[in-house]
């Protein structure tokens, strides 16, 4: 074979004498996109390409003779690890993800609460999704981030009636989920129950926030291009009220994307009165239940306590 100084063997011949452009001698290191028929090697070679491709093409376990096999570079061990790792991370994300909240957070809030937060936000994605799926929109498996929320993520939605539907979905099971929680907690006498239905019916109603990318941004975009300052304005509030720094710096990360949508006319089709008048209904609709639901929270918490 055919050596070079750096250690690496960029070409050796097979028992026909083709030569097999950037075979390895040694690992690890970069190798370019080549193809390599095993029959073609001498029995020395064969074995060594074949230690090779156990760790390469490590995801097909084996390249048996006779079939083309194609590297694109060759992994150590740490790296083999990360990639392992990452493919698992990616593919369990929304499990991975849920941990790392409860892992974070749960020191913080108490673990109690943050597991009813997860499952109410879980449902909450529920009804994105089925929507979703209705309209045959391509869509992710819910991410959890911490001190944030739950967040999925799609393809274009086409018209401003879908992406509508798509943000009342959310808001909509959430609410019904979270009344069924208080009542069935309150009939079981289970605080646990009851935390989770208290805490869905205040993620739903910050999700009512007329902003994008919240749920209420969504529902309302195509009703009305003023709905957007006045929900800036809320979420200003709820972050001052509540002194959550992170929300706040978020209000203001938002500042520049509400004057564009403000200024910018969005190229979809217009909403029909009609269609504008159901979506201020059901918007007002759930605003009102949820604000109902946290108030009762509110008032049997004060007079429990």
């Amino acid at each position: 074979m055919d050596q070079q100084d750096s250690g690496v063997n960029r070409s050796s011949k097979g028992k026909d004498g083709s030569r097999l452009e950037g075979f390895p001698d040694s690992a690890p290191h970069k190798i370019q996109h080549f193809d390599i028929l095993l029959d073609e090697l001498s029995e020395d070679d064969k074995e060594r390409w074949l230690r090779l491709c156990r760790d390469v093409c490590y995801r097909d376990k084996i390249c048996p003779p006779g079939v083309t096999v194609t590297v694109d570079d060759y992994r150590t061990v740490p790296q083999r690890a990360t990639a392992a790792l990452w493919a698992f991370v990616k593919r369990y994300k929304t499990t991975v993800s849920a941990l790392v909240m409860i892992a974070v957070m749960g020191p913080l809030f108490g673990f109690n609460l943050i597991v009813a937060l997860i499952l109410m936000l879980v449902l909450h994605e529920a009804g994105h999704i089925y929507v979703l799926w209705r309209l045959k929109v391509p869509f992710s498996t819910p991410v959890f981030i911490p001190f944030i929320g739950a967040a999925i993520t799609t393809s274009e939605i086409g018209n401003l009636w879908d992406e509508a539907m798509v943000g009342l979905g959310g808001p909509l099971l959430g609410t019904v989920t979270s009344l069924l929680a208080l009542l069935l907690g309150m009939h079981l006498d289970s605080d646990f129950i009851f935390l989770a239905g208290a805490v869905g019916a205040w993620v739903n109603l910050f999700n009512l926030i007329p902003i994008v990318p919240l749920d209420g941004g969504r529902a309302l975009r195509g009703v009305s291009r003023w709905f957007a300052p006045l929900g800036l304005i809320l979420m200003g509030w709820w972050s001052y009220r509540n002194t959550r720094i992170l929300l706040g710096l978020i209000t203001l990360l938002l500042v520049k994307s509400v004057w564009r949508g403000f200024r910018g006319a969005d190229t979809r089709p217009k909403l029909r009165w009609t269609q504008k008048g159901a979506l201020v209904g059901i918007y007002l609709l759930l605003l009102c239940t949820l604000l109902a639901l946290v108030f009762g929270t509110e008032i049997l918490a004060a007079l429990e306590g």
